[in-house]
């Protein structure tokens, strides 16, 4: 391995501002909003080379560090590798440099660490490592380790990286239920997080997750059990409004039967119509659609062939964390997200692109498509 190679200069940068490019930065999923574009370069970039012995590379950029740390044994053959230094286009809360790891998308059989220094006087509690995937979209890291100084994660996707902060997401996560009666009754449960993509009026997602099956599920009288109860989620987007959520849980399984048959079941489930057309569709219940809170119960009744009934539990990521992201700080306490707040607003501020609220002394509120402003009642 040689010694990492620290280079600028301005023909580099005039070259990365000439081939710069407002295009999208990947294809984006059907029915998505358009991917924000690619980075720009600034002209700093490390380069070294690492080969299956496992190596290191680091950069010093002009907000921050960034070392890759490649384990013995990810890399078949030597590669060279660079980080450049970059300003990401359309991140939502980003923070410090951003980071572009080429060659991008080179396979590596065991993942690499990447380890992130924050900018001064950004403490790494706060923040959380993003990366633009392929589909072009800014998705955020959530399986990390944060120590005085730094924040890691383990990865296999070397594209392009930033460091987000944490308050600032506006993803959604939480429980799942689907109870079928159709043809073979089954239950299939998980969790999701639904990563914030963009959007104004209607706030886009991508679902991700995984989705499991309750076996055994009966076939008359025999037992029917599956290989694997458990899938991951297939890449769809969902949509949500002040009136609506519209979104898709799928899942099908393969079975195998007591009786020596085999049969599938699948969960054929979506709020927004495209399967089981002709169906009565409707909200048991008053439904909760906000930006940070997403709870309801929604019937697709057959008649005779069946119904699926979903229940999801969808809150914020920022709630319940401290009400102090810089540059943004509110009052002492936590962000509540759902519940009964009356009072006077003492203050209106925007915290991770959500309007919030202090109603109380020591708590700071999530509101749901609407504006205040210091003095209104607040109900």
């Amino acid at each position: 391995m040689r010694r990492p190679a620290q280079l600028a200069g301005a023909a580099f940068a005039l070259l990365a501002a000439c081939v710069a490019s407002d295009k999208p930065g990947g294809p984006g999923l059907p029915g998505g909003p358009t991917p924000p574009p690619r980075g720009r370069p600034t002209g700093l970039i490390a380069s070294v080379v690492i080969g299956p012995a496992g190596g290191a590379l680091s950069l010093t950029a002009s907000a921050g560090a960034l070392t890759m740390a490649v384990p013995a044994g990810a890399l078949a053959a030597a590669v060279t590798f660079t980080i450049s230094e970059i300003v990401p286009v359309g991140l939502l809360g980003g923070v410090g440099s951003g980071y572009r790891i080429d060659p991008p998308g080179t396979p590596v059989s065991l993942p690499v660490t990447l380890i992130f220094t924050p900018p001064a006087g950004t403490s790494p509690s706060s923040v959380t490592p993003a990366y633009q995937a392929a589909v072009g979209y800014w998705f955020r890291a959530y399986a990390v380790t944060r120590d005085a100084t730094t924040v890691s994660t383990q990865t296999t996707d070397l594209h392009d990286w930033s460091l987000v902060t944490v308050a600032n997401q506006r993803d959604l996560s939480g429980p799942f239920r689907l109870d079928s009666t159709e043809r073979l009754p089954h239950t299939a449960t998980g969790t999701a997080t639904l990563q914030y993509l963009g959007g104004g009026g209607t706030a886009s997602y991508l679902p991700q997750g995984t989705i499991t099956l309750t076996t055994p599920v009966s076939k008359g009288a025999a037992s029917c059990t599956t290989a694997s109860a458990s899938m991951t989620m297939p890449d769809s987007v969902a949509d949500l409004t002040p009136t609506r959520f519209d979104w898709g849980i799928s899942g099908q399984w393969a079975l195998s039967c007591s009786d020596g048959s085999s049969d599938f079941v699948s969960t054929n489930f979506d709020s927004l119509g495209i399967s089981s057309i002709g169906c009565a569709r409707s909200y048991l219940g008053t439904p909760v659609l906000g930006p940070n809170l997403v709870q309801a119960t929604y019937k697709i009744d057959c008649g005779l062939e069946g119904a699926v009934t979903g229940t999801w539990n969808l809150q914020g990521t920022s709630c319940g964390q401290p009400c102090a992201p810089p540059p943004n700080p509110c009052f002492a306490g936590v962000l509540a997200c759902g519940g009964a707040h009356v009072g006077q607003v003492f203050d209106a501020r925007d915290i991770g692109g959500i309007r919030a609220v202090q109603v109380a002394a020591r708590e700071a509120v999530l509101i749901q498509f609407g504006e205040f402003a210091p003095g209104q009642q607040f109900a």
